[in-house]
């Protein structure tokens, strides 16, 4: 019987998440960017990259039940701020 941990691994091995395999705008083939990896690059947390969105302040789309920005959408805001 495998352990839960090998189960877990192999999973992760068949199933890339998006930040692994990148999305890309359908017109303009650019970079799309979820609120994870922004986060992660402004350093400052998801609810307040979340909050920017849902207010407009920070330009997004959204694909299915998330929301995405591209690198050009992320540079303004930050000229913004």
């Amino acid at each position: 019987m495998k352990s839960t941990f090998a189960i877990d691994t192999d999973l992760k091995n068949q199933k890339p998440s998006v930040s692994e395999t990148g999305v890309k705008d359908i017109k303009t083939r650019k970079d799309f960017y979820n609120m994870s990896q922004i986060a992660e690059a402004t350093k400052w947390s998801i609810n307040i990259i979340k909050q920017e969105m849902d207010s407009g302040n920070l330009e997004s789309r959204k694909v299915g039940t998330r929301r995405y920005s591209t690198q050009e959408q992320i540079d303004k805001w930050i000229e913004k701020i």
